[in-house]
């Protein structure tokens, strides 16, 4: 059986690395995609797919949140 799906991933760790309390008004920094590609992002992959392909435009559908806890929420379709 076949099928196909259209996802939108969200991925959460912790990276003590990146706490940065107290520097700022906000409780997390959205980066822009360009920033994103300077971060190390675990790898996803399914067990057992056939194929698959990354939705590609002109601007990445990504978003990465720093929060001051050092936790970064990552989020593609």
């Amino acid at each position: 059986m076949d099928f196909t799906v259209n996802l939108f991933v969200t991925q959460t760790w912790h990276d003590y690395r990146l706490e940065f309390h107290d520097l700022i008004d906000a409780t997390y920094l959205e980066l822009d995609s360009k920033l994103i590609k300077s971060f190390w992002v675990p790898d996803l992959y399914f067990v057992n797919e056939k194929s698959s392909n990354v939705h590609d435009v002109t601007v990445p559908n990504t978003l990465l949140h720093l929060y001051m806890d050092g936790t970064v929420v990552y989020k593609m379709r």
